[in-house]
């Protein structure tokens, strides 16, 4: 039986598709490389400002070479069309039309997002007939797996490399996504092909193949992500094939996939006869196994932190599910809405400073986000490609490699995480593999060199990769320009915090987010900036700045409970409490048990003497968060100026017992305790 070979090409594809490869490649190969390599301290959303930036304008850009050498590709676009037409309509009927356009804050899960996945699949796809890009791409995703697996180990073992990372988050590797979930679901798609280099006749990347498949399993293992482990298994049965085929590429081959995978007449008999059937087997295999250890082994020790480990938060989506059941809220609108399905259950077990922000399921977000319609959309695509793959999948290596990386991620995508299907390097894989391995002599192409269509089609994709700079950069100088603001804010320069943050708005003002962060650095200078305090004039413009920037964001984000607790806050520091009442009261008919909601009510209570409610919110507060000493303090605070020391002295006492540094619980128990002369 003879080795797979990957070996260099002696043709390419058809006439004018291996004009420019090496241009045409730079995209995809930059996609693979820089994406899964990026990451920024904090930011382990799927994508970042700087992430965001480089997707927007590599995706489009590569479209527009494709578009100008006549080799742009559109497969099964009919099947893309109703995706894109329910996430539209969601878009624009849904609770935040312009978040869901562009996406939330570092998560980016809007309808841009869905276009830039799209735009990844048809790059690959306008690629993949020349086995010299196919090389490279393939090449620079398995390096680059093995990379990742690398960095992995080195965090878990507390090492930050070159300081790129932040080595204090031991179980989260630097991936494409910035969490162990998503480094496992990285390595599901290149560690086959890894393994298929392995068989490779070429001794350099036969090593190659090994190191990153160590690099990858090393990697896999230092995670610890359940749902890593899980799509790894799924891999493995989608490899099975492979291993007892009996065809094989041989010497003549003129690329990655040899003549064979193209001509039915050479075993395809076999293959296309079972290879669907044990891709289906290992799957249901698979997910049955993962039933079993979720109900007796896994399940009574999840918590909110493990990527499949929520199921408990996956039971507050239903009754938000059903408010609008056809289309959803519109994309990346949970933690507009879901806050309205959490019980008091769940906020028993698991406290409620965070807010509950996803279902972290695909599943269940895409019917929060664009209802029945949208899951149908979607899940008729993959069931389409999924078919298309295992139809035409012929015993060859790499393809069954690929295949399985991708089957691997699917699993991961529908069961551990929803965000996923945003990401572009499986949907450019995916692309890439469709055109490789599925013969389609109706696939859609752009027009002859020269005509005008091809030139339209260049143009406009030129035009959104400038669109994508002009949006995305700017959204990475207001990154830089928050971090400076909050640094100016952690040194008490408050006036300069406020600034930056103007400064930032002007760069990105979709960002419901600065928005956000410039009203509570406002709270924050009306109640212990000096400057502002002393000049009635300041103090009035910068409220009514405040407010403005609260109104921009909730124009943005709509009904974002964050921002409503945002601006009762505000009401209270502008002498406004009954006001804060009146809308606290409003957040806590649909969450109950919200520390901050019932910290900042306890403040506007005690504003307008109402004692006894004040106190009766601070108890609350301490009870739901008693690792957070802020309630403790304001009842120490509330027993002191009642005339209470005895009781002032056990609510100071208590509060350093949960935080022994705390300064103001320090000086209250010392004005409680200390007689004055």
């Amino acid at each position: 039986m003879a080795p797979a070979t990957v070996t260099e090409p002696t043709a390419s594809g058809p006439t004018g598709v291996s004009s420019y490869p090496g241009l045409r490649s730079a995209a995809p190969v930059a996609l693979v490389v820089v994406v899964p390599l990026f990451f920024v301290p904090w930011a382990f959303g799927p994508f970042h400002a700087a992430k965001w930036l480089a997707v927007g304008v590599l995706v489009p850009a590569g479209l527009a070479v494709c578009a100008a050498t006549g080799t742009l590709r559109w497969p099964r676009w009919k099947w893309f069309v109703p995706l894109v037409v329910v996430s539209l309509a969601a878009t624009v009927l849904g609770v935040a039309p312009w978040m869901s356009l562009l996406g939330s804050p570092n998560r980016n899960n809007g309808l841009f997002a869905l276009f830039l996945g799209i735009g990844s699949f048809v790059l690959g796809a306008s690629v993949a007939a020349d086995a010299v890009v196919q090389r490279r791409i393939l090449r620079a995703a398995f390096v680059t797996g093995g990379v990742v697996g690398a960095l992995a180990v080195a965090e878990r073992l507390g090492l930050d490399i070159a300081a790129v990372g932040d080595a204090g988050e031991v179980t989260r590797a630097r991936s494409t996504w910035g969490s162990a979930t998503f480094a496992a679901a990285h390595l599901v798609i290149v560690l086959p092909i890894a393994v298929a280099h392995l068989r490779s006749r070429d001794p350099r990347w036969r090593i190659a193949g090994l190191v990153c498949s160590v690099a990858g399993l090393a990697g896999l293992l230092a995670t610890g992500t359940r749902g890593g482990w899980l799509a790894a298994l799924v891999s493995a049965a989608v490899m099975a094939p492979a291993w007892v085929a009996t065809g094989r590429p041989n010497a003549g081959s003129t690329g990655l996939w040899s003549a064979a995978s193209r001509d039915p007449g050479r075993g395809a008999e076999s293959a296309a006869g079972r290879s669907p059937l044990l891709v289906a087997v290992g799957v249901v295999a698979a997910l049955a196994a993962l039933a079993v250890l979720v109900l007796t082994v896994i399940g009574p020790q999840l918590d909110r932190a493990s990527g499949i480990g929520r199921l408990d938060l996956w039971s507050t989506t239903p009754s938000v599910i059903v408010d609008r059941p056809l289309l959803g809220a519109g994309p990346d609108t949970q933690r507009s809405v879901l806050p309205a399905g959490i019980d008091e259950d769940f906020e028993r077990d698991h406290g409620s400073e965070e807010l509950h922000d996803r279902a972290h399921s695909l599943p269940l977000d895409t019917l929060v986000t664009t209802g029945i319609l949208g899951l149908a959309a979607l899940l008729s695509l993959l069931v389409v490609l999924a078919g298309d793959f295992a139809r035409n999948l012929q015993r060859e290596l790499v393809p069954t490699a690929v295949t399985a990386g991708l089957a691997g991620y699917l699993v991961t995508l529908l069961f551990a995480f929803g965000d996923p299907v945003i990401d572009p390097i499986p949907w450019m894989l995916a692309g890439l593999l469709w055109v490789a391995i599925v013969p389609s002599p109706a696939t859609s192409r752009t027009e002859s060199r020269g005509s005008a269509p091809r030139v339209v089609a260049a143009v406009g994709f030129g035009c959104l990769a400038i669109a994508g700079l002009v949006l995305a950069g700017g959204e990475l100088l207001a990154e830089t320009r928050l971090d400076s603001a909050l640094e100016a804010q952690s040194t008490g320069d408050l006036s300069s915090a406020l600034d930056g943050l103007e400064s930032a708005v002007s760069l990105a003002p979709a960002r419901f987010d600065l928005h956000q962060a410039y009203s509570r650095v406002a709270v924050q200078s009306l109640t212990e900036g000096p400057e502002i305090a002393d000049s009635d004039a300041a103090r009035a413009e910068l409220i009514a700045s405040a407010f403005g920037h609260l109104d921009d964001a909730q124009a943005v984000a709509g009904e974002d409970p964050d921002l409503l607790m945002d601006r009762a806050e505000l009401l209270s520091a502008s002498g406004q409490p009954e006001e804060a009442l009146s809308l606290y009261d409003r957040i806590l008919e649909f969450y109950p048990r919200s520390f901050r909601a019932h910290l900042g009510l306890g403040l506007a209570a005690s504003q307008v003497n109402q004692l006894d409610r004040a106190e009766q919110a601070w108890r609350t507060a301490a009870d739901l968060a008693p690792g957070d000493p802020r309630a403790l303090v304001n009842l120490g605070i509330l027993y002191e100026r009642a005339g209470d020391p005895d009781a002032a002295a056990e609510s100071f006492s208590a509060a350093l017992e949960v935080d022994p540094g705390d300064s103001a619980a320090s000086a209250g128990l010392e004005r409680v305790t200390v007689p004055t002369d």
